[in-house]
């Protein structure tokens, strides 16, 4: 890229790399939103070695195949990838596809964007409340919401997933096939 050789992009040519590469996943998507392409997000979610790939693919799968099969490798990503942004990116995807609760809960700033709060941890209770005061949840909803929300993620969020990634690690390869 041009600019990472001038003196205004000197350092940071990762960035516009990964620009770039996001750019061309965004393109893939959108010119031929195929069984292809899909499972090459797919593959590059799950396998890729470069954690902003993995986050990439799981956006891009979030926005252009919303369904149940996204909403299952999304709940896998956010227990067992090995990064914890991305664990958060998964966490804070699956939860928009329940509400606005879901989305902003695991990001610090209750934004919705980086940076994330890893799935694997507890939530603490006065980000809970927080998160449902920016949400418009009244008080009394509060429960009932983190109890709905939980169900839809697979995890009590007042406990976090960790003990659900531990289960499922001897069950599940990375690509979500059983083992036999």
């Amino acid at each position: 890229m041009w600019l990472a050789n001038t003196k205004v992009g000197a350092g940071n040519g990762k960035y516009y790399r990964r620009a770039a590469l996001q750019a061309s996943l965004q393109a893939l998507a959108e010119w031929w939103p195929d069984q292809t392409s899909r499972d090459l997000f797919v593959q590059r979610a799950v396998h890729d070695d470069n954690e902003h790939t993995r986050r990439d693919a799981l956006q891009v799968l979030t926005e252009k195949w919303p369904d149940q099969i996204t909403r299952d490798l999304l709940a896998q990503r956010a227990v067992q990838d090995s990064n914890a942004t991305t664990r958060g990116v998964a966490c804070s995807a699956l939860g928009k596809m329940h509400s606005e609760f879901g989305r902003i809960l695991p990001t610090r700033d209750l934004d919705g964007t980086a940076p994330y709060l890893d799935p694997l941890e507890p939530i603490p209770r006065q980000h809970l409340n927080r998160a449902a005061k920016k949400a418009g949840i009244r008080p009394d909803d509060i429960e009932v919401q983190v109890a709905s929300l939980s169900a839809h993620l697979g995890w009590d969020v007042t406990v976090g997933a960790k003990k659900r990634a531990v289960k499922k690690a001897g069950g599940q390869s990375p690509g979500g096939k059983r083992r036999n």
